[in-house]
């Protein structure tokens, strides 16, 4: 719950930023002096030009959530139709696409939960211990 109200405000700033926070600044409508720290004015501060820090977020959570937005519509369209496949085809291209989708996750992810959890059986020392051997060059 806590998660959708997050993104239901999220949403509501990207869908109309010039009413929360007004237009996004350039370098000729810049009003504040450079690196101000947050007060009233501007809340989170400004950058070396200026510009209010609170509305340059804002603004720019309008290209997030649109990347967020396509980059989930592919991966279920991607998914939905390598699902259709290999329902429809069965037998070795089954058993061939499912065996492809196991190369979406990293071997180096699979490689440290392996070094983590083998690491943490014996205790936190020896976890870190194996930690630090993974890591080393």
């Amino acid at each position: 719950v806590v998660g959708l109200v997050v993104l239901v405000v999220f949403a509501v700033l990207a869908i109309a930023p010039d009413a929360f926070v007004g237009p996004l600044q350039d370098v000729t409508t810049v009003t504040a002096s450079a690196f101000d720290p947050p007060s009233a004015t501007h809340l989170l501060g400004t950058d070396e030009l200026g510009r209010d820090l609170l509305t340059l977020t804002v603004h720019a959570a309008r290209i997030s959530m649109a990347i967020g937005f396509l980059a989930t519509i592919i991966t279920i369209l991607v998914g939905a139709i390598i699902g259709l496949v290999a329902g429809f085809v069965w037998g070795r291209f089954d058993v061939a696409l499912g065996r492809s989708t196991r190369g979406g996750t990293p071997i180096v992810v699979d490689g440290g939960l392996v070094v983590l959890g083998g690491g943490m059986a014996r205790g936190a020392d020896a976890g870190r211990a194996a930690v630090r051997r993974a890591c080393a060059p």
